[in-house]
This record gives structure tokens, C-alpha cells and sequence, in this order.
């Protein structure tokens, strides 16, 4: 009785602190921890390894990361006791995206390639595309776009033989980023506009934003501008309605830059401060840097110096701090824009030489890279020409089979026709047999009662003649043999008559006479 009590209670809290989680109420936090004790309370070990889990990812969302790695750490260890594989991939699954909101990627990696092996090990298809995806979105970040894609067609592959259309809306959308990175805009605008396509048939809103993105890019890169916003605005739609921090801070930074290009330079200033307070309270600092020196341009061009320097000089530290040698080389080049618009050429000479020359150090590593991706598209037109020549034999090969299929039916059809007729033909065969037979036995009757009579009348003679020894008897006898054989020769013309002429029935005469009767009453019928 207990134990029911104690699990209707368990349930209850769980139930609620799910609920909460989605509405991003910080309340789930303490149904969670309720459920857990009522968990142990229990001595239910699989549970407790799932609230245990809960608690991690509602954590991270919370951006409470240091708690999260503890809970999701207990949660390992519990489930590896278990031999639970399921729950241990989704745990290490939890690890990644921990790593993933701090721009970890290297322990992001770490964590989906565990997630990955458990799910192989286990041959379980989805578990592995969705790793692998998740292995390409490591790689993406790490800025190898090979690989990056290597993993997302492996993971395609699967999603689309599972027929899992949500998964393969995101991994569309994914393969349309590493085809940005590498400037080859038209094979990614065809593939956001799929991933949009397929995302709005099955109405899911997360990801028709993150298509809306992505196209927003496309349409920054083209300069269109007007329909960059048109996009953008739309996915912070989106985010809001989520709320989806993340999603809001980057969607707000693209409205900034597109302003910023615009020269709307209040309304570039608007949407970067909106954005700054957002990445502050994810605790990325890489993020943080580049968005305060995104501000610190815009001030400059509004002619705010001391404003824009001040700027500067936080991204600059959180630069030297994270050695980020990206956010470096842009400080450096904001640095330098500042000190020539105020006019201090030494100070602009001196962040323009720190800026080419980590420019030239960078400018090695993305020659590395641009011959990384002239490798990766040789790679992806041959996948692409091999895919064309598997897509023409599969359609050379439903051709074939169409023709066969097409054949085998017209033979089976034929067929059908073929035993339609002989087994009409068998049952004509059959009447005639039939009637045949009829007609057969009436000459049969004939015959035997003639020759009967025919009989008799010999006999009679030939008993007169042994009596009297009248030799006219004789005559009479073989008078009457005679006729016995024409009889035979006129029934076996009557056989072949009737075997010539099909149509031929037999009448029952006292039928047609009764009949004549009935209908001619006053006249009087004589029949013997």
C-alpha cells in the first residue's frame, strides 16, 4: 500500500516538474528534486538515473551549467551500474549540449563520440544519425567543414531510409550552413529552402526558424538587405514565442548588423545592446567579445569616440583572456578604424600592424582551409556524381521492372482469356457430348425395338415352316431380315445426320399432341 503511494506520488512530481520545465518555470527544479527523493525512498535506481538526468538538462537550460555537470555526472554513473544503454547515450547526449551553450567543442566532441559508440555498438539506426549529426555540428564549429559533412550525409542517409522527416529537416538545414561556409551559396539557399519546405509540411516551428535564419544569411550575403530583415525578424518571432534565449541573441545580432549596414546606426546600437544582455547571462564570452566590438564599430561611425574606445578595451581583454585569435584580429581592425577617424595616426599604425600581422597568421590557416574545402567540394561532386549514377540505375532498373511487371501481367491476362476459352470450349464440348449421348440412346430404342419386332416375325415364320413345310415361309423370313438391314444402314445414316447437325434436340411428341389438344378442343386427334 506504501509503495503505491509512494509511486503515485513519485509520478505526480515528475509529471509536474516536466510541464514546469517546458513553460521554463525554475519551480521544476524543486518537483524534480521531490521526485528524487521519493525515487530513493523507493530504492528505485532507474528512476532515480532518469530524474537525476532531468535535473542535468533542466539545469543547462537554466544556464546553471556547473550544476548541471554534477547531476548529469551522478546520472552516469548510475545508469553504467544499470547496463542501461539507452539512458547512458541520452545522458552523454546531455553532456555534448552542455559543452555545446558554453562553445566547449572540443569536449562537445568528447561526449558525442561516446554517444555515437553506444548507439553502434547496440546497432541502433536512429541513436547513430542523430550522433552523427550531432558529431558534424562539432566539427562545423571547429571549422572542419570535411567532416562536418562527412557526418551530416551520413546522418541524412539514415533519417531518410527511417523516413524520420522532422531529423532530416534539421540535417538539411545543417548541410545548407557547411555549403555557406564554404561560399558555394546556391547549394545552400536549395537546401535551406527544402529544410523550410519540409520543416512548414510538418509544421514545426523550431525549425522553420532556424530555415528562416539561415536563409536571412543567404540574403546578407547576396546584399539584399530588406529581405535579410523580412527573415530575421520572422525567426525572432520565433525565439520569443520559444523563449529561446540562445536563438534570440543570435537573431537580434544578424537585425543589428543588417541596420549597421544600413546605416540605421541607433537601431543597429538597439538591437547589439538587446543581444549583449542576453550573451551575458549565457556566460559565452567568445560571444560577448565579438558582440562589444560590434558596438564599439557602430559608435565610431556615430562619431562617439571615448564611447567606442571604452568598448573596445572590454572586448580586447576578453580576447587576451579566451585567446581568441578571430575576435583579436577583429578588435585590432576596430581599433585601428577608431584612432584614424579621430585623427592619432600612431596609435592607428600601431593596431593596424598588430592586425595585419595577425592577419597574415590567420590568413595561413584559412589557405589551409580554402584548400581543406576545394577538397571538400572535388568530394562532394563525385558523392554528387555517384549519387546521379545510383539515381539513374535505380530508375533504369523501375523501368525493367515496370516492362516486366507490364509483360508478366498482359501473359497473365492472356492466360486468363486462354482458360476463359477452353473451358468454354470443354463445356460446349460437353452439351454436344451430351446431346450426343441423347440422341444415341434414341436410335438405340429404335433400333433395339425394330429389330425385335423383326426378330418375332422370323421367328413366327421359321415355327410355320418346320410345322406346314410352307417354303413361302422362308420367303417371309428372309423378307424380313432384309428390311432388319436396311433398318441398320437408315439408323446409321440417322447417326451421322445427327453428328453433322449440332442443333438437332429431341421432342417428346405426347408433349407437342397434348398440347394441340389443349388448344383445338373441337377437334378430335387419333393418335396411336
Amino acid at each position: 500500500m506504501k509503495d503505491n503511494l509512494l509511486k503515485s506520488k513519485f509520478i505526480t512530481a515528475i509529471q509536474t516538474a516536466v510541464k514546469l520545465l517546458q513553460e521554463s518555470n525554475e519551480e521544476s527544479i524543486k518537483y524534480a528534486l521531490e521526485a528524487l527523493e521519493l525515487a530513493e525512498e523507493m530504492v528505485d535506481i532507474p528512476e532515480q538515473a532518469k530524474v537525476l538526468h532531468f535535473l542535468g538538462k533542466a539545469e543547462c537550460k537554466f544556464l546553471r551549467y556547473i550544476n548541471s555537470l554534477d547531476y548529469l555526472g551522478k546520472a552516469s554513473e548510475l545508469a553504467q551500474d544499470l547496463a542501461d544503454f539507452d539512458i547512458y547515450a541520452q545522458i552523454m547526449h546531455s553532456f555534448a549540449h552542455l559543452y555545446w551553450m558554453q562553445d566547449d567543442f572540443k569536449n562537445m566532441m568528447k561526449y558525442n563520440m561516446k554517444h555515437l559508440q553506444v548507439y553502434e555498438e547496440n546497432s541502433q539506426k536512429e541513436g547513430i544519425a542523430i550522433a552523427s549529426h550531432n558529431i558534424g555540428l562539432a566539427y562545423r564549429n571547429m571549422g572542419d567543414s570535411a567532416h562536418a559533412l562527412e557526418y551530416y550525409l551520413k546522418s541524412l542517409e539514415i533519417m531518410e531510409s527511417l523516413g524520420i522527416e522532422q531529423s532530416v529537416a534539421g540535417i538539411l538545414n545543417s548541410i545548407g550552413v557547411v555549403y555557406q561556409k564554404l561560399k558555394n551559396f546556391r547549394k545552400a539557399f536549395q537546401y535551406y529552402e527544402r529544410a523550410l519546405s519540409k520543416a512548414e509540411q510538418i509544421e514545426d516551428r523550431k525549425l522553420v526558424k532556424q530555415a528562416l535564419l539561415n536563409l536571412g544569411n543567404i540574403y546578407e550575403e547576396k546584399q539584399d538587405f530588406l529581405k535579410a530583415l523580412e527573415h530575421y525578424h520572422r525567426a525572432l518571432n520565433f525565439d520569443e514565442e520559444n523563449k529561446d534565449q540562445r536563438g534570440i541573441s543570435l537573431s537580434l545580432l544578424n537585425i543589428g548588423f543588417v541596420y549597421e549596414e544600413l546605416k540605421q546606426y541607433d537601431k543597429a546600437l538597439e538591437y547589439y545592446n538587446r543581444a549583449l544582455k542576453i550573451k551575458k547571462q549565457l556566460h559565452s564570452k567568445r560571444s560577448i567579445g565579438r558582440t562589444i566590438n560590434n558596438i564599439a564599430s557602430v559608435l565610431t561611425k556615430k562619431g562617439e569616440y571615448k564611447n567606442a574606445e571604452e568598448n573596445l578595451n572590454k572586448a580586447l581583454m576578453i580576447g587576451l583572456e579566451i585567446d581568441s585569435q578571430n575576435l583579436l584580429r577583429d578588435v585590432y581592425n576596430s581599433y585601428y578604424m577608431l584612432f584614424s577617424e579621430i585623427g592619432d595616426y600612431k596609435k592607428a599604425l600601431e593596431f593596424y600592424t598588430k592586425y595585419s600581422k595577425l592577419t597574415e597568421e590567420l590568413q595561413s590557416i584559412e589557405l589551409k582551409e580554402r584548400i581543406e574545402k576545394l577538397q571538400v567540394s572535388h568530394e562532394i561532386k563525385q558523392k554528387e556524381k555517384e549519387a546521379e549514377i545510383l539515381k539513374e540505375s535505380k530508375r533504369q532498373l523501375e523501368i525493367l521492372v515496370e516492362e516486366r511487371t507490364e509483360k508478366l501481367q498482359k501473359s497473365e491476362k492472356e492466360l486468363i482469356q486462354h482458360k476463359q476459352n477452353l473451358e468454354k470450349i470443354v463445356e460446349e464440348r460437353t452439351a454436344d457430348l451430351a446431346r450426343h449421348q441423347e440422341h444415341l440412346k434414341l436410335i438405340n430404342r429404335i433400333l433395339r425395338h425394330d429389330i425385335a419386332n423383326i426378330f418375332n416375325v422370323i421367328k413366327s415364320a421359321l415355327k410355320l415352316f418346320h410345322r406346314k413345310a410352307d417354303v413361302q415361309m422362308l420367303f417371309d423370313a428372309e423378307h424380313q431380315i432384309g428390311k432388319g438391314t436396311v433398318l441398320i444402314q437408315r439408323m446409321n445414316q440417322l447417326e451421322t445426320f445427327i453428328a453433322k447437325n449440332k442443333t438437332l434436340q429431341i421432342i417428346d411428341l405426347n408433349n407437342c399432341f397434348s398440347s394441340l389438344e389443349e388448344h383445338y378442343p373441337n377437334i378430335k386427334f387419333n393418335i396411336n
